[in-house]
């Protein structure tokens, strides 16, 4: 952005400020919200000393869960998302974006390397799916105005789960180049051991942690009955005991 201010761009810098408006969301919610399980996690693999002071696990896992509130909370970044970026924009943002990563994809899916060739099919498709899916919660919104609160979360998460893929496929991209470049080049080896975990992680993104878009796929369609059909008056009972 501050290249394209600095050569008075203004379309340039107008159109890379529509980018980050667009990430913002993503990265706020998604992000913090990944951080909570990445806190968690630690303290699960100290097991029962997790919660023992001078492992300090506990105390990274508290000061993290603040992090979702402080960015303005995971639901009100989903709303914001959804709500206000995309469906107030008439789509326009979604459909830039996964043109992005269409772009991004297309000169690797003949890749020699058939790993980082697989991935960028992977992409591809979730992508085009991701699109998709947004134009079809848009249709639904028309005759259910619940739908984009009700969707809004999982619809952030899975944003997030398919932006973080789109990164590292491009670190993996950079990875395999150095590593065909390398040849045997004195000190190359320690190098190599660095590009090859790079490769290992996004193996990872795409096998263990793309996934999950698809449960949250489910949800996004869900219907918005089971959150809208009990009012406050079903829970009268409680008040009564």
């Amino acid at each position: 952005m501050n290249d394209a201010k600095a050569a008075g761009d203004e379309k340039g810098e107008k159109h890379i400020d529509e980018q980050l408006a667009f990430l913002t969301p993503i990265l706020k919610g998604f992000l913090t919200e990944m951080g909570k399980e990445a806190a968690d996690l630690a303290v699960q693999a100290y097991g029962g000393h997790g919660y023992i002071v001078d492992n300090r696990a506990e105390q990274n896992l508290r000061d993290v869960r603040i992090a979702a509130l402080w960015e303005g909370t995971t639901q009100i970044q989903a709303l914001d998302l959804l709500g206000r970026k995309i469906m107030l924009q008439k789509m326009k943002p979604i459909g830039e974006h996964c043109g992005r990563l269409y772009a991004q994809c297309r000169p690797l899916l003949m890749h020699s390397d058939s790993g980082l060739r697989r991935r960028a099919w992977s992409l591809l498709g979730h992508a085009a799916d991701w699109q998709l899916l947004t134009y079809r919660l848009g249709l639904r919104a028309a005759s259910d105005r619940e739908a984009i609160a009700a969707a809004s979360v999982d619809y952030l998460m899975l944003s997030g789960y398919v932006t973080l893929a789109a990164h590292w496929l491009r670190i993996e991209e950079t990875a395999v180049r150095a590593l065909a470049g390398g040849g045997d080049a004195d000190g190359f080896e320690e190098e190599a051991e660095f590009y090859r975990a790079k490769v290992q992680t996004s193996a990872f993104v795409f096998e263990r942690l793309l996934p999950r878009t698809a449960a949250h796929r489910a949800a996004i369609l869900a219907p918005t009955s089971a959150l809208t059909a009990m009012r406050n008056e079903d829970f009268s009972f409680t008040h009564s005991r």
